[in-house]
């Protein structure tokens, strides 16, 4: 529940003890990788973005990082106001992720609404327009952290969508925020007004500014430059793997199954492993930097998948 961190210095040893903090870390089976959702937005034609507001339109800012940055702490601040709303939004995410009708998920949370959109449009490397609701105070809409998400999907499934969350009580939650636009910028709309816009590239170096300063007084301020610009080319699509060997659904001519006797493994000290026998394994890097954690663990998944773990730091 607390770390130190214990260093010489000028000949003495010095330590600084973290404050005691609780984490508490949960963990649940994921039975399809595949149907995982993440904040990429798809750049597809004809998508559209839905906000799932479960504060109900309450848009409380106290305690928010808003608040924060202008020294206040604020009056109300969000709550789980229905805890059937939480559980309905619960159950109905994880159905439309199953039938394929989210392409991108993002939950509101530090920072608001405008974070949320910004984060989106990062990841998936395009511009985004962004209505804010015209019966709402601007401010309040874009920086409130209250409960809620937003999603990306296909306009052909909005009626199967919203009927959904109709369905799961979350009507008078959802409300269209934005779409896609091929200006590779963040544009704020109400009411047709226009209240922000700005290019990607601009708000990507404002967002990385601290992050690059850091890493130019701890790396070699050389690299640190190189990277940063990296962020700001709008033409660099990221990381993109490429596979250079064929792959395909496993065989039993390239997998043997055996059982084996292991009194750790389970109640019943009974196992299986998965022993694969073909002659070549395909390298995979294990990249390792700082803040990097599981890097052991991956290892030991892909090497167990049949792959050649190359740690790289």
């Amino acid at each position: 529940m607390s770390m130190s961190t214990v260093w010489q210095q000028d000949g003495q040893p010095k330590r600084m003890t973290a404050p005691v903090s609780l984490i508490v870390s949960a963990f649940a089976p994921v039975a399809d990788i595949r149907l995982s959702l993440t904040p990429q937005l798809q750049q597809a034609e004809d998508t559209v973005l839905l906000l799932i507001d479960l504060g109900r339109a309450k848009n409380r800012l106290g305690g928010s990082i808003l608040a924060q940055t202008v020294l206040q702490m604020g009056q109300a601040t969000p709550d789980v106001d229905n805890p059937t709303d939480l559980k309905n939004f619960w159950k109905v995410i994880q159905q439309l992720g199953r039938e394929h009708k989210i392409l991108a998920y993002h939950d509101r949370s530090d920072g608001g609404l405008l974070a949320t959109i910004t984060e989106m449009a990062f990841a998936g490397h395009t511009g985004v327009d962004l209505e804010i609701p015209h019966l709402h105070d601007p401010f309040a809409a874009l920086f409130n952290e209250e409960l809620g998400a937003v999603i990306q999907i296909r306009e052909s499934d909005f009626d199967d969508v919203y009927l959904a969350l109709r369905e799961h009580g979350l009507k008078a939650c959802v409300s269209r925020v934005g779409t896609l636009n091929p200006h590779f910028a963040l544009r704020v709309k109400q009411s047709g007004k226009e209240l922000f816009n700005e290019s990607l590239v601009t708000m990507r170096g404002w967002w990385s500014d601290v992050t690059h300063r850091i890493a130019a007084m701890r790396d070699n301020p050389q690299a640190a430059d190189q990277e940063h610009a990296l962020r700001l080319d709008k033409t660099d699509p990221g990381m993109t793997p490429k596979i250079t060997f064929a792959y395909g659904e496993v065989t039993s001519d390239k997998w043997r199954v055996t059982s084996k006797t292991d009194s750790s493994a389970s109640e019943t000290g009974h196992s299986t492993q998965v022993t694969h026998h073909t002659k070549s394994r395909p390298a995979v890097a294990i990249l390792r930097e700082q803040g990097v954690n599981g890097e052991v663990e991956m290892a030991a998944a892909f090497t167990r998948a049949g792959f050649k773990a190359v740690d790289v730091h």
